[in-house]
């Protein structure tokens, strides 16, 4: 990679201590008896808990997408990793704050992040607070195509064609990380299912997507189904598949479609829902749509809303805006 990360500070380095937890986590947390491990991290913890994710992620191809690209092959593997914690910290405090974040096991061993139903962290507003902005200046440009062109609308298209009219209206496991020392203890499972039994008992849909080959066999165990495959494939020799999975109180009920993959028979998902408890997809995109879905801010209204930011930031120290 051609710069070092930024040493400027983030932004939500400052007065931490006034900032809380989603409303989500609090509804959680009170709805559903938390097991003693488990806890919900608060936005003063946000660093250790993406030090567990950057830990789990460290060889994940999907993650890693936008950072370990071509026009930054001469940086060194520790200036990679840097931004690929930083990325995380970011995605991390966003959660705290809009989403649920948990984690079980000493030393944050295992962390989750969801989102919840009707939560969004696009906002501008949380962008500037957890620092994600910074992202438009720390990826390089061909990082800056993968990310905001191609990974994010992949995956926002897609979770809408799945879920249709329940894509607002779901549980969403955006990561799910184990440090290595803490594998093979259950935790990933007792993240999951302290999630998914409140999901169940508001009757909603739980959605994630996975990047490793042998998750869909672990998150089927915990009620998990295959729905579809989709693949990041900006260019031909940097193809990432990513399987998606979901629990549902619903069938998605699936039809014959044409597809260039003769293993996958060829299937697509239909909006019809009939009562059943578990969803069973498996098709694929081989031809990625990367039109933008939506208009790249110009250099102005980056300068504006940065402004904005700075702004927002300074206001923290009087507890007026935030």
């Amino acid at each position: 990679m051609a710069l070092p990360p930024s040493s400027m500070g983030p932004i939500l380095d400052a007065r931490l201590s006034l900032e809380k937890c989603s409303s989500a986590a609090d509804r959680v947390s009170a709805v559903t008896p938390l097991e003693s491990q488990i806890r919900v991290v608060p936005p003063s913890e946000y660093k250790a808990a993406a030090q567990c994710l950057a830990e789990a992620f460290v060889e994940d191809h999907v993650i890693r997408y936008p950072i370990d690209t071509p026009d930054r092959a001469h940086w060194t593997e520790d200036q990679r990793f840097t931004l690929h914690r930083q990325a995380l910290e970011y995605i991390t405090y966003a959660h705290c704050v809009k989403g649920l974040v948990t984690t079980v096991g000493d030393d944050y061993g295992c962390v989750a992040l969801w989102m919840p139903p009707g939560k969004t962290m696009d906002d501008w507003c949380t962008i500037l607070r957890s620092g994600m902005w910074r992202l438009n200046f720390q990826l390089s440009s061909e990082g800056k195509k993968r990310f905001f062109d191609e990974f994010l609308p992949l995956l926002h298209r897609t979770k809408e064609e799945v879920m249709g009219e329940r894509d607002d209206d779901c549980w969403y496991l955006v990561y799910l990380g184990t440090k290595v020392n803490s594998r093979q203890r259950g935790y990933a499972r007792k993240l999951v299912e302290h999630v998914t039994a409140q999901a169940d008992h508001e009757n909603r849909a739980c959605y994630l997507e996975s990047s490793n080959d042998i998750n869909p066999v672990i998150y089927g165990k915990m009620g998990f189904k295959f729905i579809k495959k989709i693949y990041l494939n900006l260019l031909a020799w940097a193809s990432h598949q990513i399987c998606l999975v979901l629990t549902s109180p619903f069938l998605l009920s699936i039809y014959p479609d044409r597809t260039n993959d003769p293993s996958l028979d060829g299937y697509r998902l239909s909006s019809r829902f009939t009562p059943c408890p578990t969803a069973f997809l498996w098709s694929s995109l081989d031809d990625v749509d990367r039109r933008r879905t939506t208009k790249k801010p110009s250099r102005l209204q980056w300068a504006v809303q940065i402004r904005k930011g700075v702004l927002l930031m300074y206001g923290r120290y009087f507890n007026e805006l935030l």
